[in-house]
């Protein structure tokens, strides 16, 4: 696709362009004129919804507090009806299946008792009922209300879930309104309290039944853009939370839990939020999925929430329109400046086209072409004139350089030729010095070969040597251990020939002691005896010493006996300490000899190992004599090596001189060829 543009025209190719940037420039100017315009009428749409919410929501809100403020004067007027209140008495009374204490008013017993109901309906046609305080709950003793079937609503709780209980039982008034047996009532609750403690509840409901039923008919009728319509659901708080309340067709279901068209829940924030916008998609009559709008509003007092919805495209109509008619404004404009600019630029670049005749004549050798002379101002700036007066300048420097090379390319065949001739005296003269090269490098890489061998052999017994003196170093380190462990092992010996002459010392001092023993062992056991024949003597009173005195013998006997045993074993290890210190004495002779012939062992290593020493730096010197020999043996080889390559590389420099020049040679004739093309 861009190669075949780039093969049109210049003119077709600009107008080409300028359609394509013009009819952009257009969708987007049109797009974001409808886009501004369409939010515009949108958000005027959405004011509109909402305005018409408010008004309908102070409607509603002007309607509850009438009601409420009418309420308020009837429970007035049925609180008047007890001029000196109510007083809750010890008595008991039944009413329907519980047991209360009865309520009293200037009149008597309350409980029962429907006079002031009925005449307070009589009077207002609302409803009344009197709660009596029951536990902790309050029970329909006295009503005006009755049941559908015409009973009356009594003996039944008013209930701890009732919206106003908590307020009651604090002493305070409840109003609100409520459905009871199929009517709307605005009920007003007020409490009778005696010692902050409330003792009963007067009731009354204002009838809405009829006046909601045309509420309910002015609602639904409500038209909302072409086909939306009004709907009151239950707020927060309601006893029906969430119910749809009002609407066409829907009416009792609970909007939180409708769905939309895909699948969401969107309803559910409107029991949340005071007031807000939101668009959901719907289903409608034709089953097909669209966008709705909806406003919704939270009326105070009837704790409702009023909704207002309809499809988004209805609000849309204007901006569609508009938006057709601006596309067929803005594509009339732009055809009309894309056909301006194409006649312009064909009429413009009109010359180009013998401009190009002419430089396609001059490409094909027509040097020889008379070009018209264009006269221009030094500041002319058209690009037409500036590319005629080029195309002829070009001309005229072609001819020239044409020229200018024939010249040349004569000159080029000779320097050629020569060049020729001097490339092959070259080539002979880099094969002869080639050649020498090649001997003289071989001798040298026998010379190095060899001073290489003299330096591994010297570099051997070097490492050899150097060997030599690590293990005679090993052998001096092993003697020095042998002579200190030697030494040590005598201080050792010698420390404990001492110990071992104390132990005799000892067990001397040990023998003594147990002479000493035996002798007190000895005198005891004479002692005992004599103990013994005068317990005898005492005859029965002395019988319990004699059994001691035998005792005493006996022990000391015992004594004698463990003690010459002793002394055997003390005897005995009195020899085995003498054995021992004369070994240890012995042991300790030779290790003082070990020690002097280990001493005399390190030293003659340490003589060894100075011979090694010098060994090994003669044969380092050796080596490295041999290694500085044969580096510069290698680095002649490599010299003659690098000749040899320098020598290669001029054969070869040489040959491609060669064919260079025989190329040139070729070029020139070629160039030559090319030339004569062009004629001048």
């Amino acid at each position: 696709m861009i190669k075949l543009f780039k093969q049109l025209s210049l003119a077709t190719q600009l107008t080409l362009v300028v359609a394509v940037l013009m009819i952009a420039s257009s969708l987007v100017i049109t797009f974001q004129l409808t886009h501004e315009t369409q939010q515009d009428l949108e958000r005027e749409a959405e004011h509109k919804l909402q305005q018409q919410s408010h008004d309908i929501s102070s409607l509603l809100s002007f309607y509850y507090q009438d009601s409420f403020n009418n309420a308020k004067r009837l429970s007035d007027i049925f609180f008047n009806l007890f001029p000196q209140g109510l007083v809750q008495t010890d008595q008991s009374v039944i009413v329907g299946q519980y047991k209360t204490l009865a309520l009293q008013d200037e009149v008597g017993v309350v409980n029962g008792n429907f006079a002031k109901p009925d005449q307070f309906t009589k009077m207002t046609g609302g409803t009344a009922t009197i709660f009596a305080r029951h536990g902790d709950d309050f029970l329909r003793v006295s009503t005006s209300l009755r049941k559908v079937d015409g009973s009356r609503a009594f003996g039944t709780l008013l209930g701890q879930k009732h919206p106003g209980y908590e307020k009651l039982m604090r002493g305070e008034s409840y109003h609100g309104v409520a459905h009871l047996f199929g009517r709307d009532y605005m009920t007003v609750y007020r409490p009778v309290q005696k010692d902050n403690r409330t003792i009963a509840v007067l009731y009354i409901g204002f009838d809405l039944t009829e006046g909601l039923a045309e509420l309910r008919k002015t609602l639904v009728n409500i038209k909302v853009g072409q086909t939306g319509y009004a709907t009151i659901v239950a707020g927060v708080g309601h006893k029906q939370a969430g119910t749809i309340l009002m609407h066409p067709t829907v009416e009792g279901a609970n909007l939180a839990e409708v769905t939309s068209a895909d699948g969401l829940k969107p309803f559910g924030r409107m029991l949340q939020e005071k007031r807000g916008i939101m668009r959901y998609q719907w289903l409608d009559s034709q089953q097909e999925m669209r966008e709705k709008v909806a406003i919704f509003e939270h009326i105070e007092g009837w704790n409702w929430v009023i909704l207002l919805s309809s499809y988004s495209e209805e609000f849309a109509v204007t901006s569609n329109n508009l938006q057709r008619s601006m596309i067929i404004a803005m594509a009339f404009s732009t055809l009309m400046i894309i056909v301006v600019i194409a006649f312009m630029l064909r009429r413009r670049l009109l010359p180009l086209q013998k401009i190009t005749e002419d430089l396609v004549a001059i490409g094909a050798g027509r040097l020889d072409l008379v070009l018209p002379k264009v006269k221009a101002d030094h500041n002319c700036r058209n690009e037409v004139i500036l590319l005629q007066q080029g195309a002829g300048a070009m001309q005229e420097g072609l001819k020239s350089l044409v020229q200018s090379l024939g010249q040349a390319v004569v000159a080029l065949k000779e320097n050629a030729q020569q060049v020729n001739q001097a490339s092959h005296d070259t080539d002979q003269a880099v094969a002869r010095q080639s050649l020498e090269t090649d001997q003289v490098a071989s001798a040298m890489e026998e010379l190095t070969a060899t001073t290489a061998d003299v330096a591994d052999n010297a570099r051997q017994a070097a490492q050899l040597t150097g060997s030599g003196r690590e293990k005679a170093d090993q052998g001096q380190a092993v003697a020095e251990a042998i002579h200190r462990n030697i030494s040590g092992l005598a201080k050792e010996m010698m420390a404990a020939a001492q110990l071992i002459s104390d132990v005799s010392e000892e067990s001397d001092n040990i023998s003594h002691f147990m002479t000493t023993i035996s002798d007190v062992a000895e005198q005891t056991n004479l002692l005992a005896l004599n103990a013994a024949i005068e317990a005898a003597r005492a005859g029965e009173s002395g019988r319990g010493f004699a059994v001691v005195a035998d005792e005493v013998r006996t022990l000391a006997g015992r004594t004698q006996h463990v003690t010459g045993e002793i002394q055997q074993l003390v005897n005995r290890l009195q020899d085995k300490i003498h054995q021992a210190v004369s070994a240890i004495q012995s042991s300790n002779s030779a290790s003082k000899k070990s020690a002097e012939e280990a001493l005399a062992t390190r030293n003659q290593l340490a003589d060894i190992r100075a011979y090694m020493v010098q060994i090994t730096d003669m044969s380092t010197s050796i080596a490295s004599a041999a290694e500085q020999q044969a580096a510069v043996s290698e680095s002649v080889t490599q010299s003659l090596h690098s000749i040899r390559a320098l020598s290669n590389d001029s054969h070869h420099h040489s040959e491609s001189g060669i064919a260079a020049s025989k190329r040139l040679h070729q070029v020139s004739i070629d160039i030559e060829q090319k030339l004569s093309r062009f004629k001048v």
